[in-house]
C-alpha cells in the first residue's frame, strides 16, 4: 500500500489518498454474501480504527 501513501498532483496541488480495507474469507467469516458483505464492512472499520492506510479481517464469534 505505500504507493497509494505517495502524493499526486493536479495543477500544481498535492493529493494523498488512504485506504482502509475490510477482508473476508469464504467460507470462514461467512457462508453467503450477506454476511461475507457485514464482515468486510466491520473488518473495514476496524482497519480505520488503527489509523490511515490499513487492511484488516475479522474472525466470526
Amino acid at each position: 500500500m505505500n504507493i497509494i501513501a505517495q502524493p499526486f498532483y493536479i495543477d500544481s496541488l498535492e493529493f494523498y489518498v488512504s485506504v482502509s480495507i475490510g477482508i473476508t474469507v469464504f467460507p470462514q467469516d461467512g457462508n453467503n454474501i450477506d454476511f461475507l458483505v457485514r464482515n468486510a464492512d466491520i473488518a473495514m472499520y476496524h482497519a480505520k480504527d488503527k489509523g490511515v492506510t490499513a487492511a484488516s479481517t475479522i474472525t466470526p464469534a
